[in-house]
């Protein structure tokens, strides 16, 4: 039987995970951005934790994944990288959430404060997620 992560929703609901698919999508992000210099910092994450969710917070990783997915839809020497500040992670995620609907990704619901309160967006988080490594895994099999 499958671990779930259960969270508490607003009012009456809640929202789950299963860990093998935050560990599974841990592992594809890191095989994947393996070779991207900007993100060696980030990696390796530890697919046995909650690593994933803190390295997206301030959307560099976010960008790079989009860009692999579907190359040049982000123009590289627009992500920052260094010096980053609450202003600068903002854009990025921006950056990385506009280049996400161009390809087809949904981001109903999915913002700049999703990804800055990623400890109570984690669900949210994942399904953006999801959407990004199916893309980057349809561009392999083709």
């Amino acid at each position: 039987m499958s671990e779930r992560i259960v969270m508490k929703g607003t009012g009456m609901d809640f929202q789950s995970f299963s860990v093998e698919e935050r560990s599974a999508y841990t592992k594809m992000i890191n095989n994947t951005l393996a070779g991207v210099e900007a993100c060696q910092k980030y990696l390796p994450m530890d697919p046995n934790s909650d690593d994933v969710f803190a390295r997206l917070e301030d959307g560099v990783m976010l960008c790079y994944l989009i860009n692999i997915a579907a190359p040049g839809t982000i123009n590289e020497s627009k992500i920052v990288t260094k010096n980053l500040n609450p202003f600068t992670k903002g854009e990025n995620i921006k950056l990385g959430l506009n280049a996400a609907k161009q390809i087809g990704i949904k981001v109903v619901g999915i913002g700049t404060d999703t990804f800055r309160d990623y400890a109570k967006e984690r669900v949210l988080l994942l399904g953006i997620i999801w959407q990004v490594v199916k893309a980057v895994r349809n561009l392999f099999l083709i």
